[in-house]
């Protein structure tokens, strides 16, 4: 069972946080300019969203988007001094479908593992790969492919999110207050990633902000180390997160527009008002896993006897298969 946990890959273990991180952001900005009429018509226009229905934004009952997160790839560059850049190659260590259905006033969303066998064309040659291989092979546009010829749905956005605008967003409202539950430690050398918070009150800049969302357990697992207790944290994060952006209200336009640099342009800031303002009447965000079989090899593959009931609980039964003489 821990084998097929980690492959799920640890950006897929904080999912739900990633797609509420903006639409809290939106849905503070909306409810802040909901308290004052008279303030919002004056800094209305400054604001790079409105609370549209989003039915009429993204002309549709429906919207489905395909989120990636890239893995920790990088190169040095000695041009750089020293700095490290991501490759253009990178793979996607994330790879999630979410539906918002603005008619039946739901968020669902499936978890696609990084390692799950796919086809996908290469050199001329169609072969089966690790999913996250198709973000490097040809970035967003044949990871959008690969996913809809996999589950027979139409991808309507594709947003590749983009870690280094989170820490930015938090060191922009001056950091973000927390309590955490318990001592946060954990080293990755190999990742780049250093988590040391301790219990108690903590007031997070931008890269302890991502350690603390990021958290899941210890090198030896201990009380609280597991999903449910992350899940917690991500709350607790976004709950100071909103109180942090209402505290800077003056700074707004600015923040949002760092929202929609976490999504990497995928959205733009009348889009994220407009979704914010919808998710503020659903009461749950339904996320689950693809179904697969373990392999005696790196590669999963796909269980493709369970794939149609797990689609119709997730609201993604669709079907369709992709036109591809449309752009």
């Amino acid at each position: 069972m821990a084998r097929k946990g980690r492959r799920k890959g640890r950006w897929a273990r904080i999912l739900g946080g990633i797609l509420i991180l903006f639409i809290a952001l939106g849905t503070a900005g909306y409810a802040w300019l909901a308290q004052s009429k008279a303030i919002a018509t004056i800094i209305r226009q400054s604001i790079p969203f409105a609370a549209t229905d989003p039915k009429e934004t993204f002309h549709g009952d429906e919207l489905t988007l395909l989120i990636l997160g890239c893995d920790e790839d990088y190169q040095d560059n000695a041009a750089l001094l020293g700095q490290k850049v991501r490759k253009s190659a990178a793979r996607s260590d994330m790879v999630m479908v979410v539906r918002l259905d603005f008619v039946k006033k739901k968020i669902t969303g499936l978890s696609l593992p990084r390692d799950l066998g796919v086809m996908i064309p290469y050199e001329g040659k169609v072969g089966r790969h690790k999913l996250n291989a198709a973000f490097a092979y040809g970035g967003a546009d044949l990871s959008k492919q690969t996913v809809e010829d996999l589950l027979k749905i139409k991808i309507d956005r594709v947003i590749v999110i983009n870690f280094d605008a989170f820490q930015q967003l938090v060191n922009r409202v001056n950091g973000v207050e927390v309590v955490a539950d318990k001592d946060l430690e954990y080293d990755d050398n190999a990742g780049n990633l250093h988590i040391h918070i301790k219990k108690g009150p903590n007031k997070l800049m931008g890269y302890d902000a991502m350690c603390f969302v990021r958290y899941r357990h210890a090198k030896v697992a201990g009380p609280g180390d597991d999903d449910f207790h992350r899940q917690q944290r991500q709350q607790v994060f976004l709950s100071g997160l909103k109180r942090a952006v209402l505290a800077n209200w003056t700074d707004l336009p600015e923040v949002i527009n760092i929202a929609v640099n976490i999504m990497g342009g995928g959205l733009n800031g009348e889009e994220v008002g407009s979704i914010a303002a919808f998710a503020k009447g659903v009461e749950k965000f339904e996320i689950g896993g693809l179904p697969v079989r373990e392999t005696s090899g790196t590669m999963l593959r796909l269980d493709e006897d369970k794939l149609p009931a797990v689609l119709q609980q997730y609201n993604l039964a669709d079907g369709i298969q992709p036109d591809r003489t449309q752009g």
